[in-house]
């Protein structure tokens, strides 16, 4: 079904060169979630306007290449570009502010994802100090993930209930600790 809106969205802008900005966000999304790595880097570089998607399909690649410090670098760019509307809306509502904070769930999957696959780790990064703990005593990746598992399993039990994000987290997961690699 994903395959099917890249499809659709590559075919309107084909068809409609004026809607790719508008439809950039969808593109890459979509790419992201069916593995089109070609997809997603031509979107990315077609790209004009900084985005949530447009960050987060970087950081995708950046995980794939294994590229440590332009991960490091991207992940605090959409960090710090989430902050102030989620700071605005949480003043506002809680279900204002739900979807700023599992954008901020997800980077923090990926950013688990890719501590983990590189152990590495930086003293003072909260994390950072989880994953090494989790591979104090073991080497290899595996073990890292049966330790910091838990922590994992807690993080998504306490979000709310929708199908939507729970999916979405769950496929992250997929891509970014099995498959990515």
């Amino acid at each position: 079904m994903i395959g099917t809106l890249l499809s659709c969205v590559e075919g309107d802008i084909t068809s409609h060169p004026a809607w790719e900005q508008q439809l950039t966000d969808w593109r890459i999304a979509s790419a992201r979630k069916v593995q089109d790595w070609e997809s997603l880097v031509v979107a990315l570089s077609r790209s004009t306007r900084l985005s949530f998607e447009v960050g987060f399909g970087q950081l995708i690649l950046d995980v794939r290449d294994n590229q440590v410090e332009d991960f490091e670098k991207h992940i605090e760019q959409v960090r710090c570009m989430l902050i102030p509307p989620l700071a605005a809306t949480a003043m506002e509502s809680y279900s204002r502010s739900y979807e700023s904070m599992v954008q901020l769930h997800l980077l923090h999957e990926l950013e688990a994802a890719f501590q983990s696959w590189n152990a590495s780790v930086a003293a003072g990064d909260t994390l950072g100090s989880q994953i090494a703990m989790a591979a104090q005593g073991t080497g290899s990746y595996v073990d890292r993930m049966r330790t910091y598992q838990p922590i994992l399993d807690k993080r998504f039990e306490s979000m709310a209930p929708s199908f939507r994000v729970k999916e979405e987290v769950a496929r992250l997961r997929q891509l970014a600790f099995y498959e990515i690699r």
